[in-house]
Order: structure tokens, then sequence, then C-alpha cells
């Protein structure tokens, strides 16, 4: 026990832990998503009917 306290405290005296960015890029991912999903949601509820109007099948 009195291991894992002495490397944990190393780490924090030394600056990794609180520069760690190693979840930045799962975060960062995780924005660029929700920003997709946000302009595909937004491009179908401006075109949708559009769109859906291309699919029906002519009165023939």
């Amino acid at each position: 026990m009195e291991f894992i306290i002495r490397g944990r405290s190393r780490h924090l005296e030394q600056g990794e832990l609180v520069n760690d960015e190693s979840g930045a890029t799962a975060v960062e991912y995780a924005l660029l998503l929700a920003l997709v999903a946000a302009v595909i949601f937004g491009a179908l509820q401006l075109f949708g009917g559009a769109v859906a109007g291309l699919f029906t099948l002519p009165d023939w």
C-alpha cells in the first residue's frame, strides 16, 4: 500500500498526472461526433421534405 501511495505522490510532484492528456483525444472525438450529428440532424430538418419527395413514385 505504501508503494502505491508513494507512486501516486511521485506523479503529483512531477506534474505528470496534471499534464496527462491521454483522455483529451477521446473528448475531442466525442465533440466532433456531436457536431457531425447536429449538422446531419439540422440538414434532415431543413431538407427532409424535399428529399422525401425525390423518393416518391410518380402517379402514372
